[in-house]
């Protein structure tokens, strides 16, 4: 049957940061917005704080490692060190990105004590393995969807508390609405590829179907956060 709209189906082309030859200074700016990118809609300080650092406060005595997948410029694994230190709980951080050149941008800005910053496929998580907790943030939309419950179980199998996945909602009122934030990011591909990106997004049932075919024996929920966002959690037990 015919649908009117057209959010029903996941876009199945290519971002452009995603492109190897996509020119560097391009997107070194992209990932310099995306610290406020994702400081101002992606939600990752509530989302770690209720889900990492409140269970890690249940053992404070212990040591705790968290894989950060496509980890970008570690905007957000310096943030949790921090808050870490901030709670004196102790965790390592393994920050892990395919793209050699968002490496050399990380690393380029300090490796403070506690991270460690890796170039690595997706799909190779679990080299760095085991580990407490893996955390993905804006990273599944990027995989096509028979490549989505092999990603799915590898963190699964990589993590032995819980795992994180927080993404996109696909809808129009989340494209329309990121159209707000177009004055702002200029001179980047984070404009183009936030539009793409929502297209390439979730729907829950989507993402649940996905995470409960991949990850049986895991405690697996799924929410919805304003702006737009889907969070998919799996707990052991």
């Amino acid at each position: 049957m015919h649908s009117d709209d057209p959010f029903a189906k996941r876009w199945v082309g290519a971002e452009l940061m995603d492109d190897p030859a996509c020119d560097e200074r391009m997107l070194f700016r992209t990932l310099d917005q995306f610290v406020y990118i994702n400081r101002l809609v992606s939600r990752y300080r509530s989302i770690l704080a209720r889900y990492v650092l409140r269970d890690m406060a249940r053992e404070p005595g212990r040591a705790y490692r968290l894989l950060d997948l496509g980890s970008g410029g570690c905007d957000i694994a310096r943030w949790l060190l921090r808050a870490a230190a901030r709670r004196r709980l102790n965790v390592d951080v393994i920050a892990v990105d395919s793209d050699p050149r968002a490496v050399a941008y990380a690393r380029a800005r300090g490796t403070p004590a506690g991270l460690k910053i890796e170039q690595a496929d997706l799909l190779e998580m679990d080299r760095f393995g085991p580990a407490e907790y893996v955390f993905c943030n804006h990273v599944l939309h990027h995989l096509p969807d028979e490549l989505l419950p092999r990603a799915i179980g590898l963190m699964d199998r990589t993590a032995t508390r819980a795992w994180i996945a927080s993404d996109l909602l696909r809808s129009s009122w989340s494209y329309a609405a990121f159209h707000l934030l177009s004055p702002f990011l200029r001179d980047s591909f984070s404009f183009e590829d936030g539009k793409r990106s929502i297209r390439r997004g979730f729907r829950p049932p989507e993402l649940l179907a996905a995470a409960l075919a991949a990850a049986p024996r895991a405690a697996i929920r799924i929410e919805r956060l304003a702006p737009g966002r889907l969070v998919l959690l799996g707990v052991h037990p």
